[in-house]
């Protein structure tokens, strides 16, 4: 389903067609005083963009009605410029992965994802797919994609630190390994897993178990094989908040696809 919203200067006029064809419309005040724009939402995401935003004002930006629009908390954009500007220094200095430093920044760039999503694993996923394909979001934001691969990279070495207390160090190379190399495929996986279980929330149709094949095949290049290393990787999880943040596969997500596969 999709709205549509026409923006004028000090004006935003929101419209809605249900299945009979009925129009809903509402008008805004406004901050703006551009050109006007048509643009078309998902409707889905704007609810949950809006749903996690508490304060009484938001931000849409955009360049034109056929870009995709960033919604943000106006508040909010100080504290990542500062954020992008520190990670950018460190970056150019050429601070390596296990400098504090770039510990702290990664800690911080955590910390602003879960604010900014209210831990929302739906939203950060559509938000990383804004970032990875839309260059216009990559500038407004200052986030280049080498820095983005930079800040994963770092918050990678600090959950991995936070495994340690859990996991051997044979376990530990594994899970880097992984990272440096299988890890861009859970993003897909569990976008992939969302839809399907939107669709369909049964495991039992077939694409459930492909994906729950996808899943476990991805989970074991990750930990391993060795039963006993499991209960300590979800022990982890289960124990350490550092390890929930920005997790994107929820626990009832790993519950369907245990039923998918049969497990």
């Amino acid at each position: 389903k999709g709205v549509r919203l026409n923006i004028d200067p000090g004006t935003l006029r929101v419209a809605s067609n249900n299945a009979e064809q009925e129009e809903a419309v509402d008008e805004l005040d406004i901050d703006y005083g551009g050109d006007s724009i048509e643009i078309g939402f998902n409707v889905t995401y704007l609810i949950d963009a809006l749903q996690n935003m508490s304060q009484d004002l938001v931000r849409i930006e955009l360049s034109d009605g056929n870009s995709s629009a960033l919604v943000t908390n106006p508040d909010a954009g100080a504290d990542w410029r500062v954020l992008v500007a520190d990670a950018g220094a460190l970056m150019e200095a050429g601070a390596a992965l296990d400098d504090p430093a770039v510990r702290a920044c990664a800690l911080r760039w955590m910390a602003l994802l879960e604010r900014d999503t209210a831990g929302d694993s739906g939203l950060l996923m559509k938000l990383d797919t804004m970032h990875t394909s839309e260059p216009q979001v990559q500038r407004d934001t200052g986030i280049s994609p080498a820095m983005r691969g930079f800040m994963m990279r770092a918050i990678g070495e600090v959950k991995l630190a936070a495994y340690a207390s859990y996991l051997t160090a044979d376990e530990l190379a594994r899970m880097r390994r992984h990272q440096q190399g299988r890890a861009v495929e859970w993003r897909p996986l569990i976008a992939d897993v969302v839809a399907q279980m939107a669709a369909d929330p049964s495991p039992a149709p077939p694409q459930a178990a492909a994906l729950a094949a996808r899943w476990y095949e991805l989970f074991q290049d990750m930990v391993g094989s060795d039963p006993a290393t499991i209960p300590r990787f979800r022990l982890a999880v289960q124990s350490e908040p550092l390890l929930q943040m920005g997790r994107g596969m929820t626990d009832d997500m790993v519950e369907w696809l245990r039923a998918a596969r049969g497990s």
